[in-house]
């Protein structure tokens, strides 16, 4: 992962605390995108509930047109963690829950969309239990083997990662052209920024989602040139414009709500930021792992990982 510079404010970063709206307008609908798919290492549809035992990483790789859905990811065990990697064209990941702190010697989801007419959608996703402090975790949208397409994240819940809730800017910091675009969303406490995203390629978006930082926030982990600060930015935009339509943001002390860097802008929207901000999930955010992959589970899987495609070193 690259490197994160400070959990400080630098000099090239602009905050943008001034620039409210705090308009009440409705608005923002949600986009369809479609997705189908073909796994690696999926587990059968029938195994509704994926136990890893202690100590254990369980390594889930979605591939070209897969979809990896309905799934209870129990990491409640002493070290056990998970993570799902999707370097693919017109993949889905949805209704999958992650039930238990994660080590985060890695983050939960490793993505990115390489083809430039694909998509890649992630849906109803709960990673709401949160990282040990000092760690990883979140969503990293990866530059390496690229990302040109499109990729949308819906109704997910991120919370407490010290290093990004969601790091989308990588690629497009290098000159990579994809977007990212998160919708119908809820970010509770994540360090650095809770949702970062910038491409050169064109206009990535942030509709009708909430982020809300409060003391509960961790230190940032030792990727940072200052460990175990905080600086909890709200959306921070990188190298390319930002559309905020109808969303909530309240930081508090505890980072800009709204932040620029090399050449990132954010265009507001109808949106409310600082004390005027509704800090409750939006409407269909999972607030549980077991509601995002449905309540009802037909068995348990305690196997071993079978990911026939394991990529270290990311």
């Amino acid at each position: 992962m690259a490197r994160d510079e400070t959990a400080r404010d630098s000099e090239s970063e602009t905050a943008l605390l001034d620039r409210r709206s705090y308009l009440r307008l409705a608005g923002a609908a949600a986009a369809a995108v479609a997705g189908a798919g073909m796994a690696t290492s999926t587990e059968a549809a029938s195994n509704d509930t994926i136990t890893v035992p202690a100590g254990e990483t369980r390594r889930i790789s979605v591939g070209d047109g897969e979809t990896f859905e309905n799934k209870l990811l129990d990491v409640t065990a002493d070290g056990a963690s998970v993570v799902i990697t999707a370097f693919a064209d017109d993949f889905t990941i949805r209704n999958v829950g992650i039930k238990g702190v994660h080590p985060g010697e890695e983050n939960f989801l490793k993505l990115c969309v390489p083809s430039e007419d694909a998509t890649g959608l992630v849906e109803n996703v709960y990673l709401g239990d949160g990282a040990v402090a000092g760690s990883k975790g979140g969503i990293y949208v990866h530059y390496d083997p690229g990302h040109e397409g499109e990729l949308t994240f819906r109704q997910v819940n991120v919370a407490h990662s010290s290093n990004n809730g969601l790091y989308g800017s990588s690629p497009g910091h290098r000159g990579q052209s994809g977007l990212v675009h998160v919708e119908d969303s809820y970010f509770y406490s994540n360090n650095v920024s809770n949702v970062r995203l910038g491409s050169p390629g064109g206009t990535s978006h942030v509709r009708n989602t909430t982020i809300h930082v409060d003391d509960s926030v961790n230190g940032c982990d030792t990727n940072c040139s200052s460990p175990g600060a905080v600086n909890a930015r709200g959306v921070w935009a990188w190298d390319g414009p930002v559309a905020l339509h109808d969303c909530d943001v309240r930081t508090g002390s505890h980072g800009s709500a709204l932040a620029t860097r090399d050449g990132g802008s954010i265009e507001e929207n109808d949106s409310r930021i600082g004390s005027e901000a509704d800090t409750s999930p939006p409407e269909g955010v999972p607030t549980s792992a077991e509601e995002a992959a449905g309540a009802s589970s037909s068995g348990s899987d305690d196997s071993p990982a079978a990911a026939t495609e394991v990529r270290d070193g990311f």
